[in-house]
Order: structure tokens, then sequence, then C-alpha cells
């Protein structure tokens, strides 16, 4: 989990994260950098978000089955 948060941390912001679960300030950055160990109290509630987050958006589902839609005829 804290590696893959490592390898996409270019992408993430790591504070909007501790911000959205209610984290203590830089516990995650720490955590990231290998400063410190990531609390045992926030492995399930980061673990919840990092599935939220790879989950595939609705937004793709939608824009891959109209991709085989035909397209309407021009009057």
């Amino acid at each position: 989990m804290i590696e893959w948060l490592r390898k996409n941390k270019n992408s993430l912001t790591i504070r909007g994260i501790e911000k959205q679960l209610n984290m203590p300030d830089s516990t995650l950055t720490k955590a990231v950098n290998g400063t410190q160990g990531l609390p045992k109290k926030w492995v399930q509630p980061l673990s919840n978000f990092i599935a939220e987050l790879q989950k595939p958006a609705t937004w793709q589902a939608l824009s891959s089955s109209q991709s085989t839609a035909k397209p309407l005829p021009q009057s």
C-alpha cells in the first residue's frame, strides 16, 4: 500500500489524502518518505481509500461503451 503511494506520489497530493481521511498532518508523508511507519489505526482507512481510487471511473465505462456506437447520420 505504501509502495503504491510511493510509485504514484507525483500524481497524488499526499496532504489531500491526509485531509480526506482526517489523518494528522505529515503522518502519511512520513510513511511515504520512509521516515516513520504508518500507524496501525490508519492502515484500513488508507487501504479503503486506495481501493476506491483504483476502481475504474464510471465515465471511463461510459466512454468505452460509446466508442463502439455508430455515429449519427449528418443531415
